[in-house]
């Protein structure tokens, strides 16, 4: 997953991101009416003014453009209320080179024109919004000419997926198969480079259906038993569409110089027994930290452990980034550069690496230890 700080984009105007197939994301803001940070550093907000008590007679937007077409863009409208003098209300329209896209809401009427306007004296509210996309450009209008409005919360938005393990997955450690959900920091778990490594932290995130059923993007990947070859995995593994599983073969040396890469389980559904698996009705997600980036066993399968990119870190909650960088403050420095254990091909060559081994009839792991 992918994040994008509105505050970020209201000081700079820009942001440049890396999206799930490697590529550069240039992402372009434009601000019209009363945005402001606010003074905590964690959010943008609309209209504020303490002559008129946070509340605005002129409509306020920001418009979004991306220098590439971009899918499954997520983020929060909060603080939706009305009271005595105001009643919020937001229009939201996306597009592809200018032909609409439909936008998704929960609390307002979806389409290609999503709109909400909230009842008289309700409580703050948050809307969730999503755009499957693909789209390059989106604009979000608070309130409407002729009525006053109150001010909006804005904080981050994210592209793609969450990057996880799930509940029920049996990791290697030094007492054996473990399910993830049992595991907590200093536990010993073996790694394909280091040995026996002790988790540094570990987090989760629970989906309910409903969120499931709004973002189908945020399914699991199901990589069923001996689908990678060499028996692996040894039970059906589930995973996040983002996660990268290790392939390991000659194909893989002859493209790259290199046996071993780390490639994402969304780019291995092209093989036979791995699948999104649109059956699940809520699923928890799990991040294991190391002091550095692992190979780990899922079910007997090598697989990535949390990756400290600048562009992981920002799609965990913040509380969970705070924790990160309580153990890790290394990371906020300057000139923090965190090291992949392998090489990640960009997506063009993720999709022929797969390609090949399909044509070959050759599994994507020969051996499942070093």
């Amino acid at each position: 997953m992918v994040q994008i700080s509105f505050q970020t984009l209201l000081a700079n105007g820009s942001q440049t991101i890396t999206d799930a197939d490697g590529d550069e994301v240039t992402v372009t803001a434009t601000f019209n009416g009363g945005f402001i940070p606010s003074s905590s550093g964690s959010h943008i907000l609309s209209d504020w003014s303490w002559r008129t008590r946070g509340i605005d007679l002129d409509p306020d937007s920001f418009t979004l453009s991306f220098s590439k077409p971009v899918k499954d863009f997520t983020f929060e409208i909060n603080d939706l209320n009305s009271g005595s003098f105001w009643q919020d209300s937001y229009e939201i329209e996306a597009n592809l080179d200018g032909a609409p896209v439909v936008t998704d809401v929960a609390l307002g009427t979806s389409g290609t024109s999503a709109t909400y306007t909230s009842s008289a004296g309700n409580s703050p509210e948050t809307e969730s919004v999503t755009v499957q996309g693909p789209f390059n450009e989106i604009t979000v209008t608070s309130g409407a000419a002729g009525g006053y409005h109150g001010y909006l919360f804005f904080d981050t938005a994210d592209i793609g997926n969450v990057v996880c393990l799930t509940a029920g997955t049996l990791i290697e450690t030094k007492n054996g198969p473990v399910e993830i959900e049992h595991l907590s920091s200093g536990d010993l778990v073996v790694t394909k480079d280091n040995g026996l490594l002790p988790i540094r932290w570990i987090g989760k995130k629970k989906l309910s259906k409903p969120q499931l059923e709004k973002n189908e993007k945020l399914r699991p990947v199901r990589i069923q038993a001996g689908a990678l070859g060499n028996d692996q995995p040894q039970r059906d593994l589930l995973v996040s569409r983002q996660h990268r599983m290790l392939v390991d073969s000659k194909v893989s040396e002859r493209m790259f110089g290199r046996p071993e890469v780390l490639v994402p389980a969304i780019k291995l559904t092209a093989l036979p027994g791995v699948f999104v698996d649109d059956t699940v009705e809520e699923i928890e997600y799990f991040h294991i930290l190391f002091d550095t980036h692992e190979i780990i066993y899922a079910e007997g399968t090598p697989t990535e452990s949390l990756f400290t990119g600048e562009e992981a870190l920002r799609s965990l909650p913040p509380e969970s980034r705070e924790e990160i960088l309580a153990i890790f403050p290394e990371i906020s420095e300057i000139d923090y550069t965190p090291r992949l254990s392998r090489f990640v091909p960009e997506g063009k060559l993720q999709k022929q690496l797969v390609a090949r081994h399909l044509k070959n009839n050759t599994p994507v792991l020969r051996s499942c230890r070093a």
